[in-house]
């Protein structure tokens, strides 16, 4: 098949529909699109996707959970968040009292199909908001694509580690390209 090139053996080319992704984004939305005969690649169209989790607070040694529902045909290839700590970033008249709270002492974890996959983290190898994004939280981390269908959930977990300080506060934002047509969701 031909760089850019993205038509199915009954003659459905999605090449328009895909050109200017990032190429691994092209083959992963194509191979999910390839087989639905049911869509006209001309009447389909993306949108960028920017799915974020409402600020969730995050204490010492506990764990707070959120979610994502993709109302569409969607491919997730980056990852950001924001981080804060008011008790620390929000200085007291005595700044030797002020105790910061770092991205690396929370741990992430996200899961899908029910729990049973785990894209990111997991208890045998935990991943931390550091690793995710600039230290701004302005840029996303690339990820490999991966495709989720409509009206699938991925839960996504923070768990504070036991040494954290004071409560921290953090959203997480995915970054991609969501697929609908003229008649709705894909």
């Amino acid at each position: 098949m031909p760089h850019g090139r993205w038509s199915t053996k009954n003659g459905q080319d999605w090449s328009t529909l895909l050109a200017g992704l990032p190429y691994d984004v092209q083959a992963s939305l194509f191979n999910r699109l390839q087989d639905r005969t049911d869509l006209n690649p001309a009447s389909c169209y993306r949108i960028p996707l920017l799915l974020s989790t409402q600020r969730l607070t995050v204490n010492a040694g506990a764990a707070t959970t959120s979610s994502f529902r993709f109302l569409s045909l969607t491919a997730v290839y980056g990852i950001s968040r924001s981080f804060d700590n008011e008790t620390g970033s929000a200085a007291p008249a005595n700044v030797s009292n002020a105790t910061l709270v770092y991205p690396s002492e929370v741990n992430i974890q996200i899961s899908f199909n029910q729990g049973a996959t785990t894209w990111i983290g997991s208890a045998a190898e935990p991943c931390t908001l550091a690793s995710i994004g600039d230290a701004g939280g302005l840029n996303a981390t690339r990820v490999d694509p991966i495709v989720a269908t409509m009206n699938d959930v991925w839960n996504l977990t923070l768990t504070g580690q036991a040494g954290l300080a004071n409560a921290a506060f953090s959203t997480v934002t995915l970054h991609g390209v969501k697929i609908y047509s003229a008649g709705g969701q894909v």
